[in-house]
């Protein structure tokens, strides 16, 4: 007898990362922290910048923002080049 309850299935790693890059998310691998990317970035005369966003979850399910890092994305893009893929 189904009594009304609905059972969940946990989200499959793949669908799990192709949402997380649909909401611009980046989440940490140890903790429950993720970065939340902008949807749009910012031109200056000296480079793009962006807004990201260093979130957690307040344990109720509910996002909460730590702080706010204002990164260009130039930087971002010199940084990753170094880090060569194992």
């Amino acid at each position: 007898m189904n009594d009304g309850v609905v059972t969940r299935f946990p989200y499959s790693p793949d669908r799990t990362k192709r949402l997380n890059l649909i909401k611009r998310i980046v989440p940490c691998q140890v903790s429950g922290r993720w970065l939340q990317f902008p949807e749009a970035l910012h031109c200056q005369p000296d480079g793009t910048y962006m807004l990201i966003n260093v979130m957690t979850d307040n344990g109720e399910g509910k996002e909460r923002k730590l702080c706010e890092l204002v990164l260009y994305k130039e930087d971002l893009e010199a940084i990753l080049k170094y880090y060569v893929k194992t």
